[in-house]
């Protein structure tokens, strides 16, 4: 599902007025490069602000080309996009209001927009129904050091044809530095100027997919040299295939009135389709590009205005669907007759600071709410469904932090059944954790300080805490007196930190100073390849890592289905490739079970060949000591891995039992020789808890707690 709109940066705003008492959308103002205007060349910085009736309204923006230049919407206008805004909420797909207040005033920043040349208008529509509308006029950039040209191209439909016409084309830089855009004319050609060569830019649809009956291209990639006018062409291809169904509630009576949309993803080579959810119905084409072949499908539905009547559904689980099929599947939506009740401390008292609360379930699906600031109550609407568990989660982060230095006491997860109250106390640790970032000579450095963390875990991972780092590349984590596991987490930002972690650091009302961590650049790609293997029809986790001594070690994680292709984005050494998945007596052959990555080279390839069982272990890199890691993911849902390093081989067990210390399974038993293994726990029948594993040789015994969330 295409979700390019337009390309933006998150700071500061820079206007933020007193919204007063308004009766309606008053007025709509354009910024470039800081200043008010209506004039822009591709290239400058914009923003716009606007004021809506209520404070906290919701509106849907909508650009038009000004095919008159008239500057006043009229009757000849083309429409070319809409997106919604929310008052005081980052809750959208687009640009969202920067003043981060329900304050009557929406003030977004674009970041640099090259809008294809030409006359624009743009309309704001208020809940109110009141309405705003303001001219943009996009100059050429002079003088373009590159361009990229190219075509639509429709299935089934020669051109010239209305269809080619008004679709806009998205050239976008890495770090979302700016975004440059084409209009296609009559036969679905384009061109998009470029303020810079010598880079890679993505190319995809500005917004999402115009034409509905038609599966979107996927984005590509274009090297733009000085001078290039590299071409790019985008196939809408026809649907081969057709889920049809229907949103339904719990005694499965269909649901009307609600807005959204329906996305159905192909997990084997990534393409999405999307169609308008309407009057509780759907019916969505999908491409399956090799004929004959039977594809894994996800469905799911987004929808703000599920919540707070309906608990939100999870995606579907997978199905597989073959090309010519045209199958029926419904949605549940379960209705919310219950209520889960909660307040929010600091030191005790109401913390004047606005919080978003979640709930989720195995089954039903989720649910979220903000607390009131001043006393900070909360309510979430929840369906009761005979004593199901529900997942508290108190979002601590993004828009609605804690307080710096302050830290939730005992975590932000609470686990609670309609009806019953759940408390959340904000406290000022007086344990500290600190540390620096450093990068690897050479590497790029350039981390968005608002997606990397330093987290601490205790060892049930149920308690964390979390801190950002600062532009200094320094940290300070506030903790309670506890043992934790702290991590570097940059998974959004191709970065590898070693050491992988720290454990065992322990404070008792002091500071633990020194925990540092490398950055490494994944400039390269392993891509493994995985025949005839037996894996289940859920995905699961796959680690590689490096060798070397624990914890200083790389990473990389992804997700394995069977018999598909993943990628591991990695940094350079030598990456020990773990079987993916195996059971007891399989053997698997490959390629390469340690991988050499260089500094220059970016592609690898390793393939994975199960003949008719799975399992292999591996004889290299064999550890200094017997160990055993904690599971990763923890919590996790539907499957986990468990790693551990046998010093000498010999018998091995790893079972799984429950609070009671019953045994609920056996996960190995037998020999294995000396190396590195991994294991995956995949429970279906057990319920949400904490679980206990268990490693016993000859010569080592340990245990780790891990947590089912259902």
């Amino acid at each position: 599902m295409q979700r390019v709109l337009l390309s933006y940066v998150l700071f500061l705003a820079i206007f933020v007025l007193n919204a007063g008492s308004l009766q309606a959308s008053s007025y709509l103002t354009f910024f470039v490069n800081k200043d008010s205007a209506n004039v822009m060349e591709q290239g400058a910085y914009f923003a716009w602000e606007f004021d809506v009736a209520i404070p906290g309204n919701e509106v849907q923006m909508e650009l038009y080309l000004d095919v008159d230049n008239s500057q006043t919407l009229t009757e000849g206008d083309i429409w070319l996009a809409g997106w919604g805004m929310i008052d005081g909420s980052g809750e959208v797909e687009g640009p969202e209001d920067l003043t981060e207040a329900a304050d009557g005033i929406v003030y977004a920043e674009v970041g640099r927009l090259g809008l294809a040349p030409g006359n624009y208008l743009m309309r704001v529509v208020d809940e109110d129904s009141s309405e705003v509308v303001n001219w943009l006029s996009s100059q050429a950039l002079p003088n373009p050091p590159a361009t990229i040209s190219g075509q639509v191209i429709i299935e089934g439909v020669p051109a010239p044809d209305p269809l080619y016409s008004h679709i806009l084309i998205a050239a976008q830089k890495e770090f979302n530095e700016g975004t440059f855009a084409g209009i296609t004319d009559e036969f679905g050609n384009f061109s998009i100027n470029l303020d810079e060569s010598g880079i890679d830019w993505q190319v995809e649809l500005f917004f999402d997919n115009p034409l509905q009956d038609f599966i979107p291209p996927e984005e590509t990639y274009v090297f733009a040299n000085p001078g290039d006018n590299p071409n790019t062409d985008l196939f809408f291809t026809l649907p081969t295939a057709f889920i049809y169904g229907q949103l339904l509630d719990e005694n499965q009576d269909k649901i009307t009135g609600v807005e959204g949309e329906v996305w159905a993803q192909n997990i084997d080579n990534g393409g999405e389709s999307v169609v308008p959810l309407e009057d509780g119905e759907f019916t969505l084409g999908v491409s399956i590009p090799i004929e004959d072949a039977s594809n894994a499908f996800f469905l799911g539905i987004d929808s703000d205005d599920l919540i707070p009547n309906y608990m939100a559904p999870f995606n579907n689980n997978l199905f597989d669907i073959a090309n010519g099929d045209s199958i029926e599947r419904n949605i549940a939506a379960f209705s919310t007759n219950a209520t889960i009740y909660g307040y929010i401390t600091l030191d005790g008292q109401g913390s004047g600071l606005l919080h978003q609360i979640n709930a989720h379930t195995d089954t039903l699906g989720y649910t979220e709410t903000m607390s009131d600031p001043a006393s900070g109550y909360f309510e979430l609407n929840v369906h009761d469904a005979g004593g199901t568990f529900y997942w508290i989660d108190l979002d601590a982060y993004g828009d609605y932090g804690l307080p710096e230095g302050y830290t939730v006491d005992g975590g932000t997860f609470r686990e609670a059944v309609a009806g019953d109250t759940v408390y959340y106390n904000l406290i000022r640790p007086a344990n500290l954790l600190k540390g620096q970032i450093t990068f690897d000579p050479g590497d790029p450095q350039e981390l968005d300080f608002d997606d990397v963390y330093v987290q601490a875990f205790d060892s049930t991972f149920i308690e964390y805490y979390e801190a950002s780092v600062k532009e200094d590349l320094s940290f300070e984590l506030f903790v309670p007196a506890n043992s934790w596991i702290v991590e570097f987490d940059a998974s959004d930002e191709n970065y590898l930190a070693s050491p992988s972690r720290y454990e065992q650091i322990s404070v008792a009302s002091d500071t633990v100073e020194g925990l540092n961590f490398e950055l490494n650049y994944a400039h390269a790609e392993i891509k493994v390849r995985l025949e005839n293997s037996p894996i289940p029809a859920s995905w699961i986790p796959y680690e590689s890592y490096t060798t070397g001594k624990w914890p200083f070690v790389y990473h990389a994680y992804a997700e394995a289905v069977s018999d598909s292709e993943f990628v591991l984005q990695v940094c350079e050494g030598n990456w020990v490739m773990e079987v993916p998945y195996y059971d007891e007596g399989l053997l698997v052959s490959v390629s390469d079970s340690i991988l050499t990555v260089s500094e220059t080279d970016s592609l690898y390839e390793v393939v994975f060949t199960y003949q008719s069982v799975v399992g292999i272990d591996d004889n290299e890199a064999i550890p200094a000591s017997f160990y055993l890691e904690q599971n990763y993911p923890n919590p996790f849902n539907p499957a986990t891995t468990i790693r551990y390093g046998l010093a000498t081989g010999g018998p091995v067990n790893i079972s799984i039992y429950n609070m009671l210390g019953q045994k609920v399974e056996t996960l190995v038993n037998g020999y294995r020789a000396a190396g590195h293994h991994q294991v995956t726990w995949q429970p279906w029948n057990l319920s949400s808890g904490i679980y206990v594993y268990r490693l016993e040789t000859g010569a080592f015994i340990d245990s780790r707690k891990l947590l089912l969330v259902r």
